[in-house]
């Protein structure tokens, strides 16, 4: 069964992500945060890490404006580094 990439972009903590994404998962935790904040993303990726955790200190169950695009899986795994590392 195939999932569509856009399913991914919107869950992606979907296992499928691995299949889509294969090419994150085989990088350190170090080389995937320099190589996102790298890229002209980064600061579209700062910001939307900035909202998540903003909202949920502010105790909201939705993010306004929220989009749904290859991001949101960098979003995701740096959250996930994130809060691991907290």
């Amino acid at each position: 069964m195939s999932i569509p990439n856009e399913l991914i972009n919107r869950y992606p903590w979907l296992p499928s992500l691995k299949t889509f994404y294969s090419d994150i998962g085989e990088k350190t935790y170090a080389e995937f945060i320099v190589e996102i904040f790298s890229k002209d993303i980064s600061n579209e990726i700062a910001e939307r890490v900035l909202t998540v955790f903003e909202s949920a200190f502010n105790n909201l169950e939705d993010i306004q404006n929220k989009k749904f695009d290859y991001l949101n899986v960098y979003v995701y795994l740096l959250l996930k580094v994130l809060l691991y590392a907290l």
